[in-house]
């Protein structure tokens, strides 16, 4: 996300709806590119996060942007 040793911020943010708990990171770094692929282009991090939301039934996603944005969305089980 930061090339060349430069600075940058990333916040984490971890929030529950009624429906779901939502965990987002997002970085102010260089950005994505326009055909970035987290099956193709990401590295094997990216792969097991993705994994880890399909096994809680959940799913993955990312925003590319000025700040990029990476998105685990779990449904909460009723009880």
């Amino acid at each position: 996300a930061f090339p060349e040793g430069n600075a940058g911020n990333i916040w984490i943010e971890l929030k529950t709806t009624d429906e779901n708990i939502v965990l987002s990171v997002i970085d102010d770094g260089k950005g994505l590119p326009d055909n970035f692929d987290p099956a193709v282009s990401g590295g094997s991090g990216l792969q097991l996060v993705e994994m880890l939301a399909k096994q809680l039934a959940g799913m993955f996603a990312f925003q590319p942007g000025d700040t990029t944005t990476f998105t685990v969305t779990i449904p909460i089980e009723e009880k």
